[in-house]
């Protein structure tokens, strides 16, 4: 906010009280204020290297000058921008959200979140890392480029993405439903939740472990590939696994009815319920430790064949869909 904006606010706003000082929002003093504002913006972005904030929301600029890097955030918000040209490092946050970019020129670095949604954005190169959350809703992403690390949240909703390149880590969640997605490419860990449901992929890759739930129901999973462990929840229901691969254990509920599923591999340990309705699994494995093992009147487990331990864990209930 400027100078002017914030006396005009400090007029209209004091006490909550409206005032009478209508005559500042006059066509013509807006359009004063819209010119004078653009002018700063061109004479600041003269510089190389700005400290602190920088707002330049919702104006007509198409370039960002000779800037290089700012240490405090970057709001370029519904402005005309194309390219960030010579910008290497924001040290704050940069929104970007229904901008004209449609390339990142030399950005290498984000400090905390990126907001993207809404650009016409097709790839993140040269950009290597985002310390806080990375917004691609509703963009036309098809490569994350040189991106190796992402300090929040992942939102590709509804993207045409279909590989993550060379992303190794997302500290928080990561939401890929309704893409086109067949290959986590180098991604190795996830330190919230993962959604890939209704999915056209079909091996987990290289991903190792995924601190919160994983959300696999109706996709075309057939391998999870490294994963060894999920934190919360593993939805699979309905989903074409065969085989669990190295997976070890799940924290929260494991739910694979109405799989092709045929044995659980190495898993040791399930902090919930097991859900085996409507599986043709006819043993328990290696597994150790569970809440409750769900199954049908159907089932294809030797059930008699159990130690006590799981004996005493057995539920019957009717399969009702991948729920």
């Amino acid at each position: 906010m400027n100078n002017i904006d914030k006396i005009i606010f400090s007029i209209l706003e004091e006490d909550d009280e409206p005032k009478k000082y209508n005559v500042l929002f006059t066509p013509r003093r807006i359009k004063d204020r819209k010119r004078a504002r653009l002018e700063w913006a061109k004479r600041i972005l003269q510089q190389e290297h700005i400290d602190g904030d920088l707002d330049l929301s919702d104006l007509p600029i198409t370039d960002l000058g000779n800037l290089k890097s700012i240490t405090g955030n970057l709001d370029l918000s519904y402005t005309s921008i194309t390219s960030l040209g010579s910008l290497e490092s924001v040290g704050g946050y940069l929104d970007l959200r229904n901008a004209s970019v449609t390339n990142l020129g030399s950005l290498k670095s984000v400090n905390e979140g990126l907001y993207l949604s809404g650009t016409p954005i097709t790839t993140l190169k040269p950009l290597e890392s985002v310390g806080g959350y990375l917004d691609l809703r509703n963009t036309p992403i098809t490569s994350l480029g040189s991106l190796k690390s992402v300090g929040g949240g992942l939102n590709l909703d509804n993207t045409p993405i279909t590989d993550l390149g060379s992303l190794e880590s997302v500290s928080g969640y990561i939401d890929l439903q309704n893409t086109p997605i067949t290959s986590l490419g180098s991604l190795k860990s996830v330190g919230s939740w993962l959604d890939l449901r209704n999915t056209p992929i079909t091996s987990l890759g290289s991903l190792r472990s995924v601190g919160g739930s994983l959300d696999l129901s109706g996709s075309s999973i057939t391998d999870l590939g490294s994963l060894r462990s999920v934190g919360g929840s593993l939805h699979l229901s309905g989903s074409s696994i065969t085989d669990l691969g190295s997976l070890k254990s799940v924290d929260g509920y494991f739910y694979l009815q109405n799989t092709p599923i045929t044995n659980l591999g190495s898993l040791e340990l399930v902090g919930g319920n097991l859900d085996l309705r409507g599986t043709p699994i006819t043993s328990l494995g290696s597994l150790k430790s569970v809440n409750m093992i769900v199954i049908d009147k159907d089932s294809k487990l030797d059930v008699d064949s159990l130690p006590k331990y799981f004996k005493n864990k057995m539920i019957i209930r009717a399969v009702r869909g991948n729920g």
